[in-house]
């Protein structure tokens, strides 16, 4: 399998993806992407609890209309989240 690699948002370098998580305050955590030549946090997102069991119930959720207002739902809290933390 081929290393999948990302463009860095601060230098401008490819390098691998590998996925890092913090953990901030009140249960958030900051998933994100760390550059190998500049050691920059490239975002991904932010999720809470909250966010968490969304995510899982949209995984159990059949395609269609719901799954949909689910992944809406989803996105809009996790950039309220990034407003907040950025």
């Amino acid at each position: 399998m081929a290393e999948q690699l990302f463009q860095c948002g601060f230098c401008s370098e490819l390098t691998p993806l590998i996925m890092k998580q913090d953990k901030l305050s009140d249960g958030i955590q900051h998933n994100y992407a760390e550059c190998k030549q500049c050691k920059g946090k490239v975002t991904h997102s932010y999720t809470n609890k909250r966010i968490s069991g969304l995510m899982v119930k949209q995984q159990h959720t059949k395609p269609g209309k719901k799954k949909a207002e689910l992944a809406e739902l989803i996105l809009s809290e996790m950039d309220e989240l990034k407003k907040n933390y950025e």
